[in-house]
């Protein structure tokens, strides 16, 4: 299991939840299966990016042998779990896969301000009470797709990209959990 900075996402109707490794569709569980639910956890903490699917099966089957055709067949297990709403998951030929739904993560209520209208109330395990909002992860310039660690432009010169500080700390969480 790969460790994210967040444990609650939401898309579209869907509230999937690491820990409890669940997802709910308007508050009804889903059923996926352990490795399925992994792809869909990767694709829902990278959304708006083109993944490739070497990156998707080393992050999944970490120190596993697998062979494309897995990854596939667990793509086509996610698409009938979400049935209408499988237009989450596109395909990009000869790359890979992009979650292409806005995905809300949590976030302080005093971050999001008293005007979010999104709070809800959260108990933290002592009895207190915690304000917790969800607010859209930052998606990619649109003219990017974040494959590759160079930005190349015709004519220029390629340029290292700097990914955002959340990706770059759950990169180096991950790391460590190694």
């Amino acid at each position: 299991m790969s460790f994210s900075p967040f444990d609650l996402y939401r898309f579209d109707e869907f509230e999937l939840s690491r820990s409890r490794r669940t997802l709910l569709r308007r508050g009804e569980p889903v059923t996926l299966l352990p490795k399925t639910f992994e792809v869909l956890a990767w694709l829902v903490e990278n959304p708006g990016r083109v993944l490739a699917k070497e990156e998707i099966v080393r992050a999944v089957w970490r120190e596993s042998f697998v062979e494309e055709n897995n990854l596939t067949q667990h793509i086509s297990l996610l698409r009938k779990a979400l049935a209408d709403r499988a237009r989450c998951i596109a395909t990009i030929p000869g790359r890979g896969y992009q979650f292409t739904a806005e995905v809300f993560t949590p976030e302080v209520a005093e971050e999001a301000g008293p005007a979010s209208g999104r709070a809800q109330a959260a108990s933290n395990g002592f009895g207190a009470q915690a304000a917790i909002g969800f607010r859209p992860q930052p998606e990619p310039a649109p003219d990017s797709d974040h494959s590759s660690p160079l930005a190349e432009e015709p004519g220029r010169r390629p340029q290292a990209r700097i990914p955002s500080f959340s990706v770059f700390l759950a990169h180096l969480l991950r790391r460590g959990a190694r």
